[in-house]
């Protein structure tokens, strides 16, 4: 019935949503989502041709749509990738049918296993993986019209050109290219379920995959020997020839590492991170209803809604894991060859996507093999898969507290700097948000101070420090050139023009340089001479900057606002305008979480002869962390210096002496 068809997609689609969709109104850009959106910003879709020139020109038709249709709007690219997430686990279960007829309930699962697949936590970087669920969603396309064609004579070669067509999309993305070789696995797998007891020979499944192979051919031809490897080179050629017998063992041990990893290890963290959000309970509630909603869903239509088998059946199972396993060794094949690592960790699961559809069949298999009685089966698998789900909506609250944090970046540095000399890079040692990285917030930083540029000429850029010094960051000396091309765009400057700065929430964005008393006392000798290259004078007084509609909304009403307006007026040792501002400050009740943001207030007080004022911030920065002594040291000496002795009154004498001991 119509009913039971639209059973497993409706269930999908459920999963889909609480896995991915719960928060994504409320989620911004990330990563490499950043550069990829400000060129739309800048040069229009019809910039995308030279942007993805380097690495993969045949994507940039992907990127074109994109911008066409969503333009700026994170909500449009979050919708879209949960949909092609979702409708790639609906064609893998399709696919499934056509080969495992009788174990719909199988299906299901490993499909189901196949959205939910926990150890790739990049759904939420939409706008450039939507390419990837693309290009995994044609590659199942394509091999679902091969089996129609197979089932349907008469239109054999309509859905064999369908077939072709829809595999040429591996050209946008190598990352599924090697999966083109389970193609004559389904093929055998389809004609034994229609003649289980009449031999295929190998020729005919050869005859039916030929097409689809040269296909992969001329895509492995272009790939290798004519674009070659622009970003990764074959590392694990290079080791085979050093020496092949280390190289041999050394790619069995990966071979088994990485196993372990994407099979085993990629489903503890569903049972471990959750331990880790009991201390907010709001969150706890919603991740315990995602995951019991989850494990319903799986229940029902597992028991009520697919016919299943009622006792363990060893040859089908093994159907399953094989399958998973050789799956598993095909998606492997490209980062392999390149020795990418394979981690649980932000960037490099990005790599455990491939990985998605083998996992799912091996585990299915595994589990069923495991279990004689299918509901036991079932529950077990709907517990993996609701743990999972529970599990990627802590992720997706992580991404939502990560774009919060740099929001609240962005706009502390437009209050500590509202303009920017053009050509200034910002240079950080620490920062600290997980989905970003200084190509990411080159970006945004262009975008905010020169919205209006539509040249290809970067005027500002972002470094990280330890990334950068020794490639693109050439010294830490004064006067040499800062050249960073950047795809199709470019930036030109100079360590003359460096602004250093931190970023660790909660505390707030700090720049330094060496007049900056919040200078930590411990630092290294290229911090140092990082921070001996801050020039505070590219900070312009007059605001030059224009927020993208996507940011969220501005807060004022927050201690790092007047902390960042506090230290723009001791740049221009403004006193008594830090004065207004503390009284604002502390009359509306905002304290510092880092007690040395108290530091520009002391010396306003204290410039302006307020010592008792300055008095009673010293003693509080001092309970909150004695290490500040140093510091309140240095501004007390000044204003011992500057006030008659006569006019040292008792408190000031007694502090300075005796609890400070700054002379000693």
């Amino acid at each position: 019935t119509l009913r039971s068809s639209l059973a497993v997609p409706l269930s999908y689609l459920i999963l889909a949503i609480l896995n991915y969709g719960l928060l994504m109104h409320k989620l911004g850009f990330y990563w490499d989502d950043f550069p990829y959106l400000y060129l739309n910003h800048s040069q229009g879709i019809s910039g995308y041709p030279a942007y993805m020139a380097g690495d993969r020109p045949f994507s940039a038709w992907f990127f074109m749509l994109e911008g066409f249709l969503f333009g700026e709007n994170p909500l449009g690219y979050h919708f879209f990738a949960l949909i092609l997430r979702w409708a790639g686990a609906c064609m893998f279960y399709l696919v499934l049918e056509k080969i495992f007829t009788e174990n719909r309930n199988l299906n299901f699962i490993s499909a189901a296993l196949f959205l939910v697949y926990p150890a790739f936590l990049q759904q939420h970087i939409s706008l450039i993986y939507s390419l990837h669920f693309a290009v995994l969603f044609f590659f199942f396309l394509s091999v679902f019209f091969m089996l129609l064609s197979l089932e349907n004579h008469s239109h054999y070669l309509l859905f064999t050109i369908l077939g072709l067509l829809t595999s040429l999309s591996i050209f946008s993305s190598e990352y599924f290219a090697f999966l083109e070789f389970v193609r004559p696995v389904f093929i055998q797998l389809f004609y034994e379920k229609q003649k289980p007891a009449v031999f295929i020979p190998k020729k005919k499944t050869l005859q039916i995959w030929f097409p689809f192979l040269i296909s992969f051919l001329v895509f492995f031809t272009w790939r290798i020997f004519i674009f070659k490897f622009p970003t990764y080179s074959p590392k694990l050629i290079d080791i085979f020839k050093q020496n092949i017998f280390s190289g041999f063992g050394y790619f069995l041990s990966r071979l088994a590492n990485d196993f372990f990893t994407v099979a085993f290890k990629s489903w503890l963290p569903i049972f471990q991170d959750p331990l880790k959000a009991f201390s907010n309970p709001q969150l706890i509630i919603v991740w315990f209803l995602v995951s019991s909603v989850s494990i319903l869903v799986v229940i029902h239509i597992t028991h009520k809604k697919l016919p299943q088998q009622t006792n363990k059946n060893t040859t089908t199972n093994l159907r399953y894991i094989y399958l998973g396993l050789f799956f598993i060794s095909l998606a492997g094949i490209p980062i392999w060859i390149t020795d990418l690592p394979i981690k649980l960790e932000f960037a490099w699961d990005r790599l455990a996507l491939p990985f998605s559809p083998g996992v799912s069949l091996f585990i299915t298999g595994l589990f069923s093999e495991i279990f004689n009685k299918s509901s036991l089966r079932n529950i077990a698998l709907g517990l993996l898969i609701g743990l999972s789900s529970g599990y990627q909506y802590l992720n997706s609250y992580e991404y939502l507290q990560e774009w919060i944090s740099l929001n609240n970046f962005f706009y502390q540095l437009t209050w500590r700097a509202p303009g920017l000399t053009p050509g200034t890079t910002l240079l950080t040692d620490q920062f600290i948000l997980k989905y970003y990285s200084d190509n990411s917030l080159t970006a945004p930083l262009n975008w905010i101070y020169d919205s209006n540029n539509h040249t290809l000429n970067l005027n500002y850029m972002f470094y990280f420090l330890d990334v950068r010094l020794g490639r693109r960051l050439p010294g830490l000396g004064k006067g040499l050139e800062i050249n960073q091309p950047y795809r199709s765009f470019s930036f030109q400057g100079s360590t003359d023009q460096i602004l250093f700065l931190r970023y660790n929430p909660p505390s707030c964005m700090h720049v330094l340089d060496n007049s900056t008393r919040t200078v930590p006392d411990k630092t290294t000798p290229n911090l140092s001479k990082a921070i001996n290259l801050s020039n505070p004078s590219l900070i312009q007084p007059q605001p030059s900057f224009h927020f993208p509609d996507f940011f969220l909304n501005e807060n004022k009403q927050n201690w790092c606002y007047f902390f960042e307006k506090a230290e723009l007026a001791r740049q221009q040792s403004d006193w008594k305008k830090i004065i207004q501002i503390a009284n604002e400050a502390f009359n509306n009740h905002f304290q510092p979480y880092d007690p040395v943001e108290l530091l520009p207030f002391i010396e306003a007080y204290g410039h302006e002869s307020d010592f008792a004022s300055a008095l009673q911030l010293s003693k509080s920065a001092l309970q909150t962390s004695n290490e500040l002594r140093i510091q309140i040291c240095g501004i007390w000496n000044e204003f011992i210096k500057e006030i008659p002795f006569e006019k040292i009154d008792e408190p000031v004498s007694q502090f300075f002496y005796s609890e400070l001991k700054c002379m000693q």
